[in-house]
């Protein structure tokens, strides 16, 4: 029996990057939901039946840019 130190092993790396994660896949109801809402042009909608309360001053609530129209469905 020798007095030397035992070989430990290498402790894995504790943190990981973002993109090193697992993705998820979608709930399968919010994606019918967008697809339907898309379907229905929702977001074209919404801002035809709101333009009434802009004015051309720009007065009211200003105009959100969104790649998908979820602000302004989180809004109604």
């Amino acid at each position: 029996m020798g007095m030397r130190r035992r070989r430990r092993k290498q402790q894995a790396y504790l943190f990981l990057a973002h993109n090193q994660l697992p993705r998820s896949s979608r709930h399968a109801f919010y994606a019918k939901l967008k697809k339907l809402l898309a379907e229905a042009q929702f977001d074209k909608v919404v801002e035809r039946v709101c333009q009434e309360h802009y004015d051309e001053s720009g007065n009211g609530r200003p105009r959100t840019r969104s790649c998908n129209g979820s602000a302004r469905r989180t809004w109604l």
